[in-house]
């Protein structure tokens, strides 16, 4: 069976041709709508001159938004949505298809991984915000070129641990600490060498602080 799919696709103006794309994946019970008003992207494509398209996540069995990345509850397929995409996208406005990539936040993060996992010659680049690695890709995946991944992870993530968590809390298949996935990352990109670095606690509106690294 068919599911219609929708995404929302920002362009600056009088880019030129071969302009950089950027997938911007939302997280879990997300919408299009939502990630692309409040996560930045428009402005910073505005600024920095690529354009960007907010992908919209299937419903799953328990009725939110989600992206399947190779997970157990969902047959969704959304590696083959999100390349087909980007080959439409590529084709229509002229991207450079050696300058697409895709990040995201949470769940997105997760599909963002898969993406590179799964569909590296498409998304040359990854980022994940609060996202990890899902236990079947981690298993599984085997990248058929260097991936470049920006990972930003907050240590007291008590949604997504920076720790990682074994356990399969709705099928997600557990998933490694960020150390682990941006080690294994390292190793499969040919790197030599791998460096951490902690900035200090930000203060939040709400007197909470976070550390990304």
């Amino acid at each position: 069976m068919l599911i219609p799919r929708s995404y929302l696709y920002y362009a600056p103006e009088d880019l030129p041709a071969g302009s950089p794309l950027v997938f911007a994946l939302h997280g879990y019970g997300g919408t299009a709508a939502s990630f692309s008003s409040f996560s930045g992207f428009v402005e910073l494509a505005q600024e920095e001159g690529f354009d960007v398209v907010f992908p919209q996540g299937s419903i799953d069995q328990f009725g939110a938004t989600h992206w399947d990345a190779n997970f157990d509850f969902t047959d969704a397929n959304d590696v083959l949505f999100l390349t087909q995409l980007a080959e439409y996208l590529q084709s229509e406005h002229g991207h450079d298809p050696n300058c697409t990539y895709s990040c995201g936040y949470s769940n997105g993060g997760y599909m963002s991984y898969s993406l590179a996992c799964n569909a590296a010659s498409h998304f040359r680049g990854i980022g994940s915000v609060g996202g990890a690695m899902g236990g079947n890709d981690w298993a599984t995946c085997a990248p058929s070129q260097p991936v470049p991944v920006v990972h930003i992870h907050g240590s007291s993530d008590n949604v997504v641990s920076y720790y990682g968590d074994s356990g399969d809390p709705g099928n997600w298949g557990g998933y490694p600490s960020v150390a682990e996935i941006v080690t294994q990352w390292a190793s499969w990109n040919n790197c030599t060498s791998v460096n951490i670095t902690t900035l200090p606690d930000l203060d939040t509106e709400d007197g909470s602080s976070v550390v990304l690294t």
